[in-house]
């Protein structure tokens, strides 16, 4: 997914000194993301918890590909 990695390299750039810049940093940098590719990773990880919550102790991997 580019625009997660396009996220981490936003974030990245800027040297982090506290939290409160970090929550800065985060925020300025989520407004320049479009929120399609977000949205469709939410999605996904929803799928995927819902395989392994419905698994209980059973072998997911192989669903997760």
């Amino acid at each position: 997914m580019p625009e997660c990695a396009a996220l981490q390299q936003m974030v990245y750039r800027h040297k982090i000194s506290d939290t409160d810049q970090l929550k800065q940093v985060l925020t300025d940098s989520r407004a320049q993301v479009s929120q399609d590719p977000l949205n469709q990773a939410t999605d996904q990880l929803l799928k995927r918890l819902t395989i392994i919550i419905n698994a209980k102790d059973g072998d997911v991997a192989f669903c997760l590909d």
